[in-house]
């Protein structure tokens, strides 16, 4: 199907570095629409994100464009 949202849960836990890079690849290729990624990792959300938002304790944290978090 062609979702609307896509909701993308730690999807790169447990991959290797090959398969890691070939799963951001496929992400930013059928990317159209919105994708809600989580992950721990900035360099992998800076990859596939031009948003964040950081959570703290259950709250948001930062709200921002990636390039301004660094």
């Amino acid at each position: 199907g062609q979702p609307k949202i896509k909701l993308l849960d730690e999807c790169s836990t447990g991959l290797d570095p090959v398969s890691r890079l070939s799963m951001v690849n496929l992400i930013k290729l059928q990317s159209k629409g919105l994708v809600v990624f989580t992950t721990h990792s900035i360099p992998e959300a800076e990859q596939i994100c031009s948003r964040a938002i950081i959570m703290k304790k259950g709250e948001v944290a930062e709200d921002s464009r990636i390039y301004k978090l660094k």
